[in-house]
């Protein structure tokens, strides 16, 4: 669980859930099929932004925590979300982190494989995908349909980068 949790959870704000596969899944399905309540949980979200943190100090906390370094963070193997950066290998160019339209999930379980290497560099055992083991995610299996079921396109249906730790609205 993040650390802030139980207050977002006393907030209404959004649903905490044990880090388990299955209780995320249906999370995730439960917020991407219901428009009122993403709705209600926003108004909740930002009241309880306002009311007890200011975006800037919550922000820099996060930030401090790895220096703004992305790369850190998902050595420690950080399943993130927005992150206010390039994309990998493409200078100039937002990411969908950027915008907050993208999640990468259990990234050393999940590497990235591009022109650049493997990322993070300690998620190599993980790029032979024929070895399937806890944290993998695979195209069909329930973290993919949960993605697919609100639109979202996962980067390992790519041909190439592959990002088996990538979703994102529009799948880049």
């Amino acid at each position: 669980e993040v650390g802030i949790s139980p207050e977002i959870g006393r907030a209404g704000a959004g649903i905490v859930t044990p880090c388990e596969v299955e209780p995320l899944v249906e999370a995730l399905l439960t917020v991407g099929r219901d428009p009122d309540l993403r709705r209600e949980m926003a108004c909740r979200g930002r009241r309880f932004a306002r009311e007890e943190f200011s975006l800037k100090s919550v922000c820099s906390r996060l930030v401090d925590l790895y220096g703004a370094d992305d790369k850190r963070s998902m050595k420690d193997d950080n399943t993130s979300a927005f992150n206010c950066r390039y994309r990998n290998g493409v200078c100039c160019t937002w990411s969908m982190h950027a915008y907050g339209k993208a999640i990468d999930i259990n990234p050393v379980e999940n590497p990235e494989l591009w022109s650049g290497g493997i990322s993070p560099p300690n998620g190599a055992s993980y790029a032979d995908r024929s070895d399937k083991r806890k944290g993998m995610i695979f195209h069909g299996d329930v973290v993919w349909k949960a993605f697919h079921a609100i639109g979202w396109g996962w980067g390992g249906d790519r041909s190439w980068p592959v990002d088996y730790q990538h979703f994102s609205t529009n799948g880049q």
